[in-house]
């Protein structure tokens, strides 16, 4: 999706409302019998429906592309931070044991 602010709900919806509203105006301004729109409504249900999951296919695509590429972005952040906390252990305890060693030297 090109803007990031509208959610997958709201495009649905406008997607739907707008089939709603053209389908209720063709409807209203086409004079024809019972049956051609009942024929009619059928079509236009099953059109909706297609296109519908079509859509929804889209955006179930995009929203996993976008859960992995953030998965993947927070996976590399875990390692560096971890990397990071790792040198700083081994540096803290070259530190204390260098600390002791000079303490232990002192004492002999």
């Amino acid at each position: 999706m090109s803007d990031d602010r509208c959610s997958a709900g709201t495009l649905l919806g406008a997607f739907l409302l707008g089939g709603l509203v053209g389908a209720a105006v063709a409807l209203l301004t086409a004079p024809k019998t019972g049956k051609e729109t009942r024929e009619e409504i059928a079509r236009w249900a099953q059109d909706t429906t297609e296109k519908t999951k079509e859509k929804l296919e889209v955006l179930s695509r995009e929203a996993t592309e976008k859960v992995r590429k953030v998965a993947g972005e927070a996976q590399e952040k875990v390692r560096e931070v971890a990397d990071r906390v790792t040198e700083k252990v081994k540096e803290g305890t070259e530190a204390i044991r260098g600390k002791l060693a000079r303490e232990k030297e002192g004492e002999a």
